[in-house]
């Protein structure tokens, strides 16, 4: 039976791209967020990736016409999370409103949320950043355990913030949304409806 998931190294970066090329395995990557200081971690979830080179993954995204118009595709399985601390108001009604609008798990000071995964490509190895190969017949929820504790564990580095409890509440969030797209539907729609509220 295969492993629940693996950890990606440089040792076993060419057995895993092959794995990836044949699309027979998805990859969870933890990390800092490089903007966050310390107080923000990031993780992603990519259904369809491929390894390039010695330190690079990318994914491989389609299109279609529909009416006319060229839409994106195979995006829809792709995730990205984010737990950070609760912002404090801008002073912005505008950009206060459209912040309130995507869904978020509240946990004491922080706060996760499940959105679109706009990165298509990026280094599979830096600083704290944690990478993992999960074979395709297996359940997320081991990796994205292993995952999402080892975020718990950047942030609390910095100041203990986020308990095992808090761990748990986001993997059953988190494995929710995989399972019936509630959260990631209406945070993809939050998005749109603030772009355009912003002008953005």
């Amino acid at each position: 039976m295969a492993e629940d998931y693996i950890k990606i190294t440089r040792k076993n970066l060419g057995e895993i791209a092959e794995k990836l090329k044949e699309k027979a395995g998805r990859v969870i990557f933890s990390g800092p967020d490089i903007f966050g200081f310390g107080e923000k971690a990031e993780l992603s979830l990519y259904d369809h990736p491929l390894i390039e080179e010695d330190n690079w993954f990318y994914t491989s995204r389609g299109s279609k016409k529909n009416k006319g118009r060229k839409l994106a595709t195979r995006w829809e399985n792709d995730r990205s999370y984010s737990l950070r601390p609760i912002p404090e108001p801008t002073g912005d009604a505008a950009w206060n409103i459209c912040r309130d609008l995507a869904e978020k798990l509240v946990l004491g000071k922080y706060q996760f949320e499940i959105g679109f995964q706009s990165t298509v490509g990026g280094t599979l190895f830096a600083e704290n950043k944690l990478a993992l190969f999960i074979p395709r017949e297996n359940s997320l929820e081991p990796a994205f355990y292993h995952a999402l504790s080892h975020a718990a564990k950047l942030i609390n580095n910095k100041k203990k913030t986020i308990s095992e409890e808090h761990v748990k509440l986001m993997l059953d969030y988190v494995m929710q949304d995989l399972n019936d797209k509630k959260v990631f539907r209406k945070n993809v729609s939050a998005g749109m409806e603030a772009d355009s509220v912003l002008g953005l």
